[in-house]
């Protein structure tokens, strides 16, 4: 027999579940899980535009954050269409980010009709961060944006 929503063993079950999901998201956001593939995350928030026109000329800035465990020197940043990864909009070169700290960076650039209005529908841009790590390997890891309306500080 099921247990009714109503029913105390019901409460308890979904008690059980609720916090064991808690505690996963809990583990997933731990600054241990930045040695994981997380080591990029960022905000971003675009200026200008025109209503009509293809392509659409904004200014583009963004933060970056390294949560990683090391030092990053001589990255590139790139911001690229999310479907076809060789279409750039932009590149940022020999940048510095010392861990746990951040660069903003900002820039004029170009982006097709298209993509500008995912950006106004809420979607964030494609942005990869290529770097050498100390042991001497090349490293191309996406960084998780978020849009700040109203400007990146």
């Amino acid at each position: 027999m099921l247990a009714s929503h109503q029913s105390p063993r019901f409460r308890s079950l979904m008690s059980l579940a609720l916090l064991g999901a808690l505690i996963l998201a809990l583990m997933w956001v731990s600054p241990g899980h930045a040695d994981s593939g997380r080591d990029f995350a960022g905000s971003f928030d675009y200026t200008g535009g025109s209503p009509t026109g293809d392509p659409v000329s904004v200014t583009f800035t963004m933060r970056v954050f390294n949560h990683g465990s090391a030092d990053v020197s001589g990255a590139t940043l790139t911001v690229k269409n999310p479907v076809d990864r060789a279409a750039i909009y932009a590149t940022f070169s020999n940048i510095l980010i010392a861990k746990n700290e951040s660069v903003k960076l900002s820039s004029s650039i170009s982006v097709p009709r298209a993509e500008y209005d995912r950006w106004q529908a809420g979607n964030d841009p494609a942005v990869e961060i290529q770097y050498t790590d100390v042991s001497g390997n090349t490293c191309v890891q996406r960084v998780q944006m978020m849009r700040m309306p109203g400007g990146v500080q």
